[in-house]
Formats: C-alpha cells, sequence, structure tokens
C-alpha cells in the first residue's frame, strides 16, 4: 500500500479544477479547493495506470465532481457506484449536466435493480385476473395511465402509488419470475431496455446492492451489468454493510407465499386446467401453507427473548434447533414436497418458460432448506440465525451470513476491474486507510496475490471546512451511563434544552429504536415546534418537510445516520444519544469477535471501535454541509472521558473543537448566533 504525490502527468487535472481553471470560469459560486484538484489527480491516475485507489476526501472537498471529470476525459467506459437510490439521482440529474455546462459531454445513465422497473408479463397477468384486478378501480385506472405513458417504466416516476406500496411486487421485475429473452415481452421490456442504454452509455451510474448483485451472478456465468473495466464507488464506507446484505441469505414465510401466489395466477389464467390438475394443485397449496406456518409461526422462547413476545432479536440458528427440533423436520417436508413440486409443474399447460421458471424457483427454495438443515461446522463460513420478522402470518426469517465479506470481494468483484476508485468523507482510522481496505478485501492476503502489490494507492485529504468558527461539539461528561435508568430520563431533559437553545431545526439520531420512540413522544409532548419521527412518513417526505419548517425537529435511526443531506438553516444541531457499537450479543458480531480473537488480535479495536467512529462521524457529518453553515453537535456519551478508548474517539473527531460544559456551548451559540445575524 503505497501513499499517493502528485507529479508532472497529473498537471492535466488543473486545467479543470485550478485556480484559473474552466469550471471557476463557468460555474457560480466555484471556489478553487486545493483537496479537490489533489483527488481528481489521484482519480486520473489510478484510471490510466489499472491502480486500485482509496481516497477519503473530507466533507466540502467536492469529491463527485472530482472522479466524474477524470473519468470522463478518460474516453473508458467507467462504472459508478453510489449507496442509494436517491444519490444515483442526484448524479444523474444534478451533478453530471455541470460537465455539460463546462463543454464536457457526457453520455451517462441511471440503471436500478429491477424490482425498480414494471414487468409487462406481470402487468398483463394481473388485468387478466379480475378479483385483483378490479378490487380497486379508481387504483386500475390510475395504473393503466401510468403505463400508456412512460417511457421507463420506472416505478419512481409513478405518483398512483407510493414507493412502499405491498402492490408493487405484484408488478415489478423479479429474478425469480423473469424469464429474460424467453418472455413474450421481452423486446419491450423496460428493464434490459435500461441495460441496452448502459451498454452504450460512457457513465453508468448504479448503487452498491445492484453491483455486488452483478458480482454475486457472475460467479455462476450471469451477469446484470455490462462488461465495464473501470469502477468508481462512491460512499464506499457503506460498501461493507451493503455486501452483507446482498450476500445474505434468507428464508421466510414471504418466500413461500410469493411462489404460491405467482403460480396461483398463472393457473389463474391458464386455459385446459382438469380438475384433477386443480385438485392436486389445492393439495400442494396445503401442505407447502401448513409447514411454512409450523416453521415460521412457531413462538422462540429462550434467553434472547421476552416469554411470551416472539423473537426479539437475532438468535444463532443452533440454538433455536436445539430448543425446537421440530423445526428441523419442518425444512425436510418443506423440502420434500418443493421437490416433488418441481416434477409436477412440468406437466403443467403453461409455456415452457413459465415452467422453467417455477422449476428453478422451488429448486431454490429446496436448496435453502438444506442449507439452514446443515450443521454449523461444515466449513461454509456462514452464520445461521433466526431474525424477528413479524407479519400477519410469520414471526420470524432464517438468514445465512457472511463470517466475512472481504474475501469474498476480493474473489468476485475486484478483479473483473481493471481499475477500481473507493471513496467517501469517513474512511480512515487512526490516520490510515488500512481498516477499510481490510474490510474490503482490498489488501493482498497471499503469495498468489504478489501481482497487485504496489497497486492499491491511498490518499486522505482534510475537509477545507473551518470547524472552529462553523461549530462545536459538546459532550457532557456528567451524563449517567447509558446502561443506567437515569440515562433516558436526563437524555430527553438535556435534548430538550439543546432544541430550545438553537430554536429548532435539529436531527436527534438515536442507536435504537427504543430510545427514538421515548425521545420523539418526550418531545412532542413539551415543544412548540413539529416534532417528525421515522417511519410515520416517507424518508423523502420526512427530508422535505423537515427542510421546509425550518423550526422542526427530526428523531430517527439507523437510516438517517448516512446520506441525510439538508444545508444551510433548516439543520442547526444535530444530536447524538451514545455511542454506535454493535450489539456484542448478536450472532453475526459475535462470529466475528470470535474470529478475530483466534488470530491473536483484540477484536474491540481492531473491528468494533473502527465500526462505531466510522458511523459517529456519519452521523455528526450530517450538521456541516458547506462553507456557511453554522451549528451544536451533541453526543450524550460520558464513557468518551471515562473509558480508555475515549482518548482514540476525541482523536478521530479533530478537527471538531469539543467542548464539555453546557455554559461554554451556550455561550458559543450566542456569540455565533449574534455575529452572523
Amino acid at each position: 500500500m503505497e501513499q499517493w504525490t502528485a507529479t508532472a502527468t497529473d498537471l492535466g487535472m488543473e486545467a479543470w479544477f485550478g485556480p484559473e481553471g474552466r469550471f471557476r470560469k463557468v460555474l457560480p459560486g466555484f471556489e478553487f479547493r486545493p483537496g479537490q484538484l489533489q483527488m481528481a489527480q489521484i482519480v486520473a491516475r489510478g484510471l490510466a495506470e489499472g491502480r486500485r485507489v482509496i481516497v477519503e476526501a473530507g466533507t466540502g472537498i467536492g469529491k463527485t465532481l472530482a472522479y466524474l471529470v477524470p473519468a470522463v476525459l478518460s474516453g473508458r467506459p467507467v462504472l459508478v457506484a453510489t449507496g442509494t437510490i436517491a444519490l444515483q439521482e442526484q448524479l444523474f440529474r444534478k451533478d453530471a449536466p455541470l460537465l455539460g455546462r463546462a463543454d464536457l459531454s457526457v453520455s451517462a445513465t441511471v440503471l436500478k435493480g429491477r424490482s425498480h422497473y414494471l414487468c409487462l408479463w406481470k402487468w398483463n397477468r394481473w388485468r387478466q385476473a379480475p378479483p385483483l384486478a378490479l378490487s380497486d378501480p379508481a387504483l386500475y385506472g390510475r395504473l393503466q395511465e401510468w403505463v400508456r405513458r412512460t417511457t421507463t417504466g420506472d416505478r419512481a416516476e409513478c405518483d398512483a402509488l407510493p414507493e412502499d406500496h405491498p402492490l408493487w411486487p405484484d408488478l415489478t421485475a423479479d429474478v425469480r419470475t423473469c424469464m429474460g429473452p424467453r418472455c413474450a415481452f421481452f423486446r419491450d421490456c423496460y428493464l434490459y431496455e435500461a441495460r441496452r442504454r448502459a451498454e452504450r452509455a460512457q457513465v453508468v451510474i448504479v448503487n452498491h446492492h445492484l453491483l455486488l448483485a452483478d458480482a454475486r451472478l457472475r460467479a455462476r456465468d450471469a451477469r446484470l451489468l455490462p462488461d465495464i473495466p473501470h469502477l468508481v464507488v462512491d460512499e464506499a464506507h457503506m460498501l461493507e454493510e451493503t455486501a452483507v446484505s446482498a450476500l445474505t441469505l434468507t428464508l421466510s414465510w414471504a418466500d413461500f407465499y410469493r411462489l404460491l401466489q405467482e403460480l396461483e395466477t398463472s393457473i389463474q389464467v391458464a386455459e385446459r386446467m382438469s380438475d384433477a390438475t386443480l385438485k392436486q394443485w389445492q393439495t400442494y397449496q396445503k401442505r407447502i401453507y401448513a409447514e411454512a406456518r409450523a416453521l415460521f409461526e412457531q413462538d422462540l422462547t429462550g434467553p434472547n427473548l421476552r416469554p411470551g413476545a416472539g423473537l426479539t432479536e437475532r438468535v444463532p440458528w443452533s440454538e433455536v434447533r436445539r430448543r425446537h427440533p421440530q423445526l428441523s423436520r419442518c425444512l425436510t417436508r418443506l423440502k420434500e414436497i418443493l421437490q416433488a413440486l418441481m416434477a409436477w409443474v412440468q406437466g403443467l399447460p403453461l409455456p415452457a418458460e413459465e415452467r422453467d421458471q417455477f422449476s428453478l424457483w422451488a429448486s431454490e427454495l429446496a436448496t435453502l432448506c438444506d442449507i439452514f438443515q446443515a450443521e454449523e461446522d461444515t466449513g461454509d463460513d456462514l452464520i445461521r440465525y433466526a431474525e424477528p420478522f413479524p407479519t400477519h402470518e410469520s414471526r420470524w426469517s432464517l438468514c445465512a451470513t457472511p463470517l466475512q465479506v472481504g474475501p469474498l470481494l476480493a474473489e468476485w468483484l475486484w478483479p473483473r476491474f481493471r481499475s477500481v476508485v473507493l471513496t467517501s468523507a469517513t474512511l480512515t482510522y487512526r490516520g490510515r486507510l488500512d481498516f477499510v481496505a481490510d474490510r474490503l478485501g482490498l489488501v493482498p492476503s497471499g503469495a498468489e496475490d504478489r501481482e497487485t502489490e504496489g497497486t492499491l494507492t491511498t490518499l486522505s485529504i482534510p475537509s477545507p471546512f473551518r470547524w472552529d468558527r462553523q461549530t462545536r461539539l459538546w459532550i457532557p461528561p456528567d451524563m449517567p451511563d447509558p446502561q443506567d435508568p437515569a440515562f433516558m430520563p436526563e437524555l430527553q431533559r438535556r435534548t430538550e434544552a439543546l432544541i430550545r437553545l438553537v430554536g429548532g431545526g435539529t436531527l436527534v439520531l438515536c442507536t435504537s429504536l427504543q430510545t427514538m420512540q421515548a425521545v420523539a413522544a418526550y418531545l412532542e409532548e413539551r415543544l412548540p415546534w413539529k416534532v417528525y419521527r421515522q417511519g410515520h412518513l416517507p424518508r423523502r417526505l420526512l427530508m422535505e418537510r423537515f427542510q421546509t419548517d425550518v423550526s422542526s425537529v427530526l428523531v430517527a435511526t439507523a437510516s438517517f445516520w448516512q446520506g441525510f443531506d439538508v444545508p444551510g438553516e433548516a439543520l442547526r444541531c444535530v444530536i447524538i444519544d451514545k455511542l454506535p457499537f454493535e450489539v456484542p450479543s448478536d450472532p453475526v458480531v459475535q462470529a466475528r469477535i470470535e474470529s478475530i480473537r483466534r488470530t491473536g488480535r483484540d477484536p474491540f479495536y481492531v473491528y468494533q471501535l473502527p465500526k462505531a467512529i466510522t458511523l459517529l462521524r456519519q452521523g455528526l457529518g450530517r450538521l456541516i454541509r458547506t462553507q456557511t453553515d453554522m451549528g451544536l453537535m451533541a453526543l450524550m456519551d460520558s464513557r468518551v472521558w471515562r473509558r480508555p478508548y475515549g482518548r482514540v474517539i476525541l482523536r478521530e473527531l479533530r478537527p471538531i473543537p469539543i467542548v464539555r460544559t453546557w455554559e461554554a456551548l451556550e455561550q458559543w451559540w450566542r456569540e455565533s448566533s449574534a455575529g452572523a445575524g
């Protein structure tokens, strides 16, 4: 791993990003930022020399243009993967057009996962099933109108149904029902037309999930994305968790329900079904539903559960099997029924491509039943566990997560690209990028990888923001320990005081749903301003309303720690309840801790603490988004001052100015607000 230094060959980027560069002349408000120029230079060299490059670009660097410009100027097709659909749209609609204003033409397109596109085969079947299509005539009419006018089939365009409407799975493309070129609607397929546009574009913008789904399929000689030799991964700090999600195998009630519902619709629409066939079908339905209910409706009780309340957190599957041995027998019977169904489907009077697709689907579910029947010591490095997944028909689901995703990425993802650039505002730990490089499988692991040594280049560019003038971070040393019953009342009281000090415009980030609910309920009763909480409205709508009402408060968890971008007056304060450590009793975390411990290393300092610091920096990073933003930050966790690891955290939060007392925080805010006014 080598550090980067500029050479004469990188000076071409100065014509675009330099003090007298093209962007300074054509983009109003564009400022010369040495860090942005430096990043553009390293990206340009990485693309030209076939390197793997990791760049931590502090908030305010302007990293998007710093990788888009050299990517376009390279003249080679480039794949850009970012963390979310929203960021894909921002890249395509806001950032890429800036290049055109500088007379740099770019052919760019957005490609999403198949579930974002209308499936014409499903739409046609849905229209032919009157009980489904006509149950809500008004909705049916709105959908028909959208289908008539859409040219992309992208469900984000459809105002008739919100993005989280339960009807979408009945209408959108699905890997288990998609027949590809054998489908009668293939020529007009929106998904495949989007893929054809991607084949022709120079810059293809995808998200991490689609990138990883493609990598997984390529291991089976299939693909979702064009064969593009160069990759840029934006928001790279999110990639490991996305890989964990993408590579986790799941088995749930919904899997069996979807199979039976899709097959039921095909049988309804088809003609020439004999009474004997329909009777057999009813038998298969009853048997599969009965076994799936027996499996997923079981009330699992044990040491990690509240008696009578069902599953409340992840539990190792080995423990569940030991306490409930009948569940293994359910899996065996489900596998046998699915295997029989595979053969029976082939005799149905359906198109051959449909029969094959349903047989393959049943086969995949049977294979999953086998995986969860396997013993823990099979050597497949999968962590098996039961996870809460409450629905009307289910209490939990089964999951199998890879112990480490780095080796899988090293095998499936990175080798297919000639050059790779990874960037984010939060990648370093203790001033180095080794942690992220190791976790993502970018560090050579053996003699067979020696040819890649020296091709991994790293660079960390500090934020240009003037932290001493723009913010203060309050970490009160007298807060009770988070495990102390006195913590919640004190958290609520001090959160209210902070919000009143800044006059609203506050984002409260919580590490658990329980804390979020308790804090939100407390604030709703006491504050004169509107209090929003995550889950009550779609994420996009919450962001819009929060940004419009500059005195409102948003209390959130999980997804709002990252990708929440509200610059300006609407966000004046960010409060975090406590350090975001992963739950050590979680089966996945526990297995990774034990794996690191077996190598003789301390899992807390090489895994748990770095992950918590990265997420903490992301959460605090929601506040200062531009050179003119100003506001307060607070971390209500006094362990920073009392525990040995606190020194590491304080060092990693530099150069954010930290205060210990309420008086110092209040004085700075009042003086800064008066000066700004």
